[in-house]
């Protein structure tokens, strides 16, 4: 299945140069930020009924990890609440924690999700204008 979706998202990796782990590792090992603790307060809440993101089992700490390098490789963005369902979906479907971790910051490259994830409102109205103007573009 992670075949099917890399061919729908770029192919250029935005990701640093340098092994992911040393990423996750460098996000951790500095002092525990507001976006830390909001990562492992979230991560639990994921998905809660499929059980797979919650402290001890399979996925909890591949969740952790690939949000935590998203803030070490992003830091001007953070985490931002909702994330973890996102990168959840990306390891349910990807081959491993790595290639969910390109595939999620590919995803967030893209300027309408930057803008919604960067909870920058001036620059999500330019790329999504408000529903009834794309409605009336439409009619015309």
């Amino acid at each position: 299945m992670g075949v099917f979706v890399r061919s729908v998202t770029p192919t250029q990796s935005v990701c640093p140069s340098g092994p992911y782990a040393s990423v996750a590792l460098a996000c951790c090992e500095g002092d525990r930020t507001t976006s830390l603790h909001a990562i492992k307060l979230d991560v639990s809440r994921t998905f809660p009924a499929l059980g797979l993101f919650q402290p001890g089992n399979p996925l909890h700490s591949p969740l952790h990890d690939l949000l935590a390098a998203y803030v070490a490789y992003k830091p001007e963005i953070g985490y931002v609440q909702g994330m973890s369902f996102l990168a959840a979906i990306l390891l349910l479907v990807m081959d491993n924690t790595f290639e969910a971790f390109v595939m999620f910051a590919n995803i967030l490259e893209r300027p309408c999700h930057r803008a919604f994830y960067s909870l920058d409102e001036a620059e999500f109205a330019v790329t999504k204008p408000p529903l009834p103007a794309r409605k009336l573009l439409k009619l015309h």
